[in-house]
């Protein structure tokens, strides 16, 4: 046959048996189709294709081509909503949708996360409660819900076996944990029957470590029982009956574990459905892990650091920190070890504080601070008091050499010299009392009137009970920090300060260690099927505020040489910028300045001249991130451990943030803030500062890749305020501070804050002149400045007026009040000259000559002004003081310029001076040191509102 006969013989056997093309497959084999439909029908086929996946991802899981997941693909998709937290806490990290669900809902309503789960365990309890009196048998893997999902449907039977899996999981979850149980018994009866540990039960430890593993800086530390296995059985079998008592118990009502640990709340986690509810409410891994933390160092008493942050607060403690905060009530506190060292001052304790001052310990072991640092602080002071000692001997030898030299000698130069041979002196001294080389020092700051003998590990006594303070991780207000007396001073407060920064950062960052290590030994899990809670949402833990950069670069310095030790050149990264930022900006113009300058800065007093030395600019931020191996400045902010800034600094940064952004989410976390200076802050602009502590521990915008299986509870109820340690450092208590400090500082552990008892400044007072102090009545801190300037207008005015001499001085603390006067006069044509603290230099010299010499009545003075120039007025009789300053010691230091007060010289300006002060009750804190504390008791509480001292 032909082939194309043979062609067409099949061509008809086969339109014979298959159907019909569709038209437009028809079109294509043809090749008529038109290019335009072609792509319309490829774009349906790649939209149907699209449908088919989405449907597919649409089906429960169990449906799907892939193995089983477990709980989550249990639930009925109605509910997988209402679920979606639990099962978040459930998977522990194999999904990564939760986690954002669980931002969201935490983002949104503060607390509602812990306060959901919470109801949800109850219902569930009271469900198990009444399916058990009806007789229903459900395994532990199974929920009532599916139970009687169950009877109404068809079960797949992919869903079946996945059940039969997950309940065998669950009972080797609890055979394990049974095993764990026995073995902790087993291991702790030998201690119980000994005498009282100092360190936490061994009941405490987490399910995941072994026992025998815990130890000094991890080596072993407890050795395994011979014990009897029916006397562990017996005590394991108890502790199971009262941890099953305490779960079917409310979250809020359940008990505390009495251990070691003091007030420490430990709530026994269980497996089973209503282990995400416990993840949550009552986090037993994350407290176990945080006590095994304590065990690391041995001391004696419970560690605070554990205590502080693992103790979960119950709403009826929350009640009371907010009751606190609302209404402070502080109580004197009598302990002879703290009483002596701050004498003649004494510490008032509020809230958990209010029943004991914590004991002042000698070593730095007995309160828990970490080996490495212990072996630092030594080395430091050691190396402080032979350079003292080497200091003394070079000031010795130059006087030495200048006093057998034939120059003759000026009152500059002798005043030197028995300043040199008084420091020599006192580091001799010193030197010759430091019998131990831990905790050795001769450097003592002048100012400080504790006792300079070595305490222990401690350089002085206060040195001493102000760690013990710290340690307690109660919030400190300490308003006796003495201002520096020379230019390189040993600040022992602040030694004491930064080394409770670094052992609060070491410890977390052992136990972060600890419990990585013990995750990657078991598959991510411990033996309660959760994740330990030992992190915040951000890496930050401690802020440091400073008002200059000058006061940074020594607070930076100091930190990292009580970290660690320069081995290396890379130790410590981004040293030279720290130097070519925060040093001196222009270290040679001591050596441009003439003799008349010289003289000028030489007659500032020194503690002006030490707080105002080197780099003062107030606007700085810089991250410092502490490992053992290297300190890293001016690391990114989300991963520094230390964040050291200035309160404009800061405040700027919440200025430029937009609505939104997630900048300043590196503050969510602090748990120990330390304001330093802060009446120098004060000085500057307390708004900044009360801006910055409000932002603290706000919930972060965003995740920053933060596991959020690990952040603490309290972080998550936006409870972390109550866990904020606050240290408030100051040279003086004024209303701003005791504002802050009571209603921005709501630690759970209470507060402690140091009362003085001031003699005054009276004495002071070189000359007899008199001195008129005029009371008025005041209802409210609001009305007292409008009634203050009534009473200007009314009775002090006039006698201005009246009087043509010129020389009089008005002294204004505040600088609203400085302008309320300023256009006042102006409205009055009155001949004065105004001096602030924004008054330029070459302003600030017309007008003082002008008043000088007679040009101008009247001088407004603010207390800024004087402050932070020191400006040695002449020409000065009278003393108007419109409101008392904050410092006392300016009060003396302007009656003294009244014998230099009239232009013709001599002391005849002060013969007919007059000195007038303006008060009220609320002006009780600086009067008080004004006049001292008995006396203004009186001034405040008479009859009288006039009071005169000559």
């Amino acid at each position: 046959m032909a082939p194309g006969l043979l062609a067409a013989a099949l061509k008809r056997k086969r339109s014979a048996v298959a159907p019909a093309k569709p038209p437009t497959q028809q079109k294509k084999a043809t090749g008529t189709d038109d290019p335009a439909k072609r792509e319309a029908r490829l774009k349906k086929k790649a939209r149907r294709k699209q449908e088919k996946i989405q449907e597919r991802f649409r089906r429960p899981k169990y449906q799907r081509r892939t193995p089983v997941p477990p709980v989550a693909t249990l639930k009925k998709p109605a509910e997988e909503e209402d679920d979606t937290l639990e099962l978040a806490l459930k998977a522990a990290g194999q999904d990564a949708t939760p986690y954002h669900a669980l931002i969201g809902s935490f983002a949104s309503a503060p607390g509602r996360l812990a306060a959901s789960l919470r109801q949800r365990q109850t219902e569930q309890q009271g469900d198990e409660d009444s399916g058990s009196e009806d007789g229903s048998e459900l395994g532990e893997g199974e929920s009532e819900e599916s139970g009687s999902s169950s009877e109404g449907e068809e079960i797949d039977p992919r869903q079946a076996i996945a059940r039969a899996k997950l309940k065998q999981m669950d009972e080797a979850e609890a055979s394990k944990k049974l095993a764990a149980k026995q073995k902790r018994a087993a291991a702790a009866k030998p201690f119980q029957d000994s005498s009282k540990q100092s360190t936490p039960q061994n009941d405490d430890l987490p399910s995941d470590i072994d026992d025998s593993e815990v130890g000094e800086d991890g080596e072993d530390g407890f050795e395994e029982s011979e014990g009897s296995d029916e006397a562990a059985a017996a005590d394991s079998a108890q502790e199971t009956a009262e941890a099953e008592a305490a779960d079917s118990a409310p979250l809020s009502k359940r008990p505390k574990r009495a251990g070691s640990g003091g007030d420490t709340a430990v709530a026994v986690g269980k497996g089973g459905p209503a282990a995400a509810a416990e993840l949550v409410g009552a986090k037993a891994a994350t407290a176990k892990v945080a006590v095994a933390a304590a065990v690391v160092a041995p001391f004696a008493g419970p560690d605070p650091w554990v205590v502080h942050l693992c103790r979960l607060l119950s709403e009826e403690e929350l009640g009371s920190v907010q009751a606190r905060m609302t209404g402070a009530r502080f109580t004197d506190m009598d302990n002879a070890s703290h009483t002596s060292a701050w004498a003649p001052g004494s510490w008032q304790a509020s809230g958990s504080s209010s029943t004991v001052l914590p004991p002042s310990v000698s070593r730095l072991e007995e309160a828990g601070v970490k080996k490495r640092l212990q072996t630092r602080w030594a080395t430091v002071h050691q190396e402080d008091a032979t350079a003292a000692v080497a200091a003394a001997s070079a000031a010795a030898a130059s006087a030495a050499a200048a006093a057998e030299s034939n120059a003759t000698p000026t009152a500059s130069t002798v005043i030197a010299a028995l300043s040199k041979q008084r420091n020599a002196a006192e580091a001799a001294a010193a030197a010759s009392q430091t019998s131990a080389p831990p905790a050795s020092s001769s450097s003592h700051p002048a100012s400080a009137p504790a006792t300079t003998s070595v305490d222990g590990d401690f350089t002085s006594q206060r040195q001493r009970s102000l760690f013990s303070l710290l340690n307690s991780y109660s919030d400190i207000l300490h308003t006796s920090r003495a201002y520096p007396s020379s230019l390189d001073p040993a600040d022992e407060e602040l030694d004491a300060v930064l080394l409770h920064c670094l052992n609060h950062i070491t410890k977390s960052a052992e136990l972060i260690k600890k419990n990585n290590e013990a995750l990657t030994k078991t598959g991510g899990k411990d033996a309660g099927g959760g994740v330990p809670r030992d992190q915040g949402f951000t890496r930050p833990k401690v802020l440091l505020l400073l008002p200059q950069r000058n006061m940074a670069f020594r607070a930076v310095v100091r930190l990292v040489r009580l970290a660690m030790a320069e081995t290396r050149a890379d130790s410590v990264q981004g040293k030279a910028k720290f130097v070519e930022q925060f040093g001196d900006m222009n270290p040679e113009d001591e050596d441009e300045m003439d003799e008349r300058e010289k003289k000028r800065a030489a007659s500032k007093p020194m503690e002006h001249r030490a707080l105002f030395a080197g780099n003062l600019d107030d606007h700085f931020r810089v991250g410092i991130k502490i490992t053992q191996g290297a300190i890293r400045l001016f690391s990114d902010m989300f991963q520094s451990d230390i964040i050291v800034a200035s309160p404009i600094g800061l405040a700027t940064k919440l200025a430029e943030q937009v609505k939104g952004s997630s900048d300043l989410d590196f503050l969510s976390s602090i748990e120990l803030l330390v304001v330093d200076r802060a009446d120098l802050m004060a000085m500057q602009s307390w708004s900044h500062v009360e801006a910055v502590i409000e932002a603290l521990n706000k919930l972060p915008k965003q995740q920053h890749d933060t596991d959020i299986m690990r952040v603490r509870e309290w972080h998550l109820s936006g409870h972390a305020r109550h866990y904020r340690q606050t240290v408030v450092l100051s040279s003086m208590a004024t209303p701003d501070i005791n504002g802050l400090f009571s209603r921005l500082c709501a630690n759970h552990a209470g507060a402690l804050r140091l009362k003085q008892n001031h003699p005054g400044v009276l004495s002071a007072v070189v000359h007899r002149v008199q001195q008129l102090f005029e009371r008025f009545p005041s209802s409210s801190p609001a009305e007292s400045a409008e009634l203050r300037f009534q009473l200007f207008k009314r009775l002090v005015w006039p006698r201005i007026q009246q009087g043509h001499a010129a020389g009089i001085m008005i002294f204004v603390a505040q600088y609203y009040d400085f302008v309320r006067l300023r256009n006042f006069m102006i409205s009055e044509e009155a001949s004065f000259v105004g001096l602030s603290e924004y008054s330029k230099p070459g302003d600030a010299t017309r007008g003082r000559s002008r008043f000088y010499h007679g040009q101008r009545r009247i001088l407004l003075y603010t207390e800024r002004a004087h402050f932070f120039n020191r400006y040695k007025i002449r020409g000065i009789r009278d003393v108007l003081l419109y409101g008392l300053p904050e410092h006392a010691y300016f009060y003396p230091e302007l009656l003294n310029l009244l014998e230099e007060g009239s232009a013709s010289g001599g002391a005849s300006g002060s013969a007919h001076a007059t000195v007038t002060a303006l008060y009220c009750k609320y002006d009780a804190l600086q009067l008080e040191r004004l006049v001292g504390t008995s006396r203004a008791k009186k001034m405040l509480s008479a009859e009288t509102n006039t009071f005169m001292f000559c």
